[in-house]
C-alpha cells in the first residue's frame, strides 16, 4: 500500500465484488479522507490480513449473491436503490433458482421494501402457489420480513422461485430472498 502525502488524511477501507463474485474489483481497497477538503485518494489494494480495521463486511447477509448466479429471468421487471438498499419489482414476473443443498428448507424468507402504491404479489415455487404478499402499510420504504411455510414434499434440491404482480399494479419491491432451514 503506498503512503498518501495527505497530511491528518483518514484511513478508509472499502471492499469490492471481485473476479470470484461476479464483479470486476480488486477486493479491499485503501483511501484516504482529506477531512479538511473531502477528498477522498485511492492508496491501492490493502494487504492481506488487514490489520487495524475497525469493521469490514463480507457479502451483506453473508451469503448474498448476484441475481445472475441464480438464473434470474423476467419480464417487464426492473431494480433499483431507495436510500442505498437495492430491490427489484415489477409489473409482469421475474424469478430465481434457489438450491436446498441439505433438503432441510422450511421455509422461504422474502424481506421488502414498504410500498403504499404497489400491489399485491404472487409466489410461487416450482410452478405451485405458495402465498402472496401485500404490501407493508408502514412508512415508504421501510424493510419488512416474512416466511412463507415450505411443504418439502416433492421439492427439487433446485427450485425455481418466482414473483408476480397481481393486478395492474407493481409488485412488492423485493430485497432479498433465502431458503431457510
Amino acid at each position: 500500500m503506498r503512503t498518501s502525502s495527505l497530511t491528518g488524511a483518514i484511513p478508509v477501507l472499502t471492499g469490492s465484488y471481485t473476479h470470484d463474485s461476479g464483479g470486476n474489483g480488486p477486493g479491499i481497497a485503501a483511501l484516504r479522507l482529506d477531512p479538511t477538503t473531502g477528498h477522498l485518494s485511492y492508496d491501492g489494494v490493502a494487504p492481506l490480513p488487514v490489520s487495524g480495521a475497525s469493521f469490514l463486511a463480507a457479502h451483506p447477509s453473508l451469503e448474498q449473491q448476484p441475481e445472475s448466479d441464480h438464473r434470474f429471468e423476467g419480464h417487464d421487471t426492473w431494480s433499483g436503490l431507495t436510500d442505498g438498499l437495492r430491490w427489484r419489482a415489477a409489473t409482469g414476473w421475474w424469478s430465481y433458482r434457489l438450491t436446498d443443498r441439505d433438503d432441510a428448507a422450511t421455509g422461504l424468507q422474502v424481506t421488502h421494501l414498504s410500498d403504499r402504491s404497489a400491489g399485491s404479489t404472487r409466489v410461487l415455487v416450482d410452478g405451485r402457489a405458495l402465498g402472496t404478499l401485500t404490501p407493508s402499510p408502514d412508512p415508504e420504504g421501510e424493510e419488512t420480513s416474512q416466511v412463507l411455510p415450505l411443504d418439502a414434499t416433492g421439492l427439487a434440491r433446485t427450485v425455481e422461485i418466482r414473483f408476480e404482480a397481481v393486478g395492474p399494479a407493481t409488485t412488492i419491491r423485493l430485497r432479498e430472498v433465502r431458503l431457510l432451514r
